[in-house]
Order: C-alpha cells, then sequence, then structure tokens
C-alpha cells in the first residue's frame, strides 16, 4: 500500500482484501505520479490469485503511455477516478 497516497491508503487496503476473500477482480481508472515526476491517467486491472504458500494474492496490470518506475523510484498513486468490480464467478460487492 505504500505507492498509494496516504488519503487512499485504506480504501484500497479494503479493496484488496475484498478482492482476495470474495473472490473478484477489479478494473480501476487511476492518477498518478511517474518516476519522472508527470502526473498521468492509468488503466489498472487486478485479479486475485492463489500463491506457492497457498495465501490469497493480486496480481495487477497497469497500462499507462509513461514509466512508472526507475530504479527504486516508484510510482505513486495519487487516486483513484473510477472503478468496477469484475466477476469471476462469485458475484461482485454492491459498493466500492
Amino acid at each position: 500500500l505504500e505507492i498509494y497516497a496516504p488519503q487512499i491508503r485504506k480504501k484500497v487496503g479494503q479493496a484488496c482484501v475484498t478482492m482476495v476473500t470474495r473472490p473478484c477482480g477489479r478494473i480501476t481508472d487511476r492518477l498518478i505520479n511517474t518516476a519522472s515526476g508527470l502526473v498521468v491517467p492509468a488503466t489498472t486491472a487486478t485479479l486475485p490469485i492463489v500463491c506457492k504458500s497457498g495465501q490469497g494474492c493480486l496480481a495487477s496490470y497497469t497500462n499507462t503511455r509513461e514509466y512508472v518506475a526507475t530504479g527504486d523510484t516508484m510510482v505513486v498513486v495519487n487516486e483513484i477516478l473510477s472503478g468496477e468490480w469484475i466477476d469471476i464467478g462469485a458475484g461482485v460487492p454492491a459498493t466500492f
């Protein structure tokens, strides 16, 4: 959760727990700070998976036209603009 701005960490954390325990996925449109300092839109698809340990984990793919990380510099997600749940067979929650 450290890549998210402090004001959205709780909401993102709750969505992560929901995706693993329900299970369901999520597609979100975000505003991110890139490694070069630009603020750009990005779309991310996140789906639950089972890790080798047997624990629930998440796999995410982010699509943007800018580099989001360089070396040790990480991107910061400033804001979640919109999002929709992805039904993978167990239904979806009513809210985000």
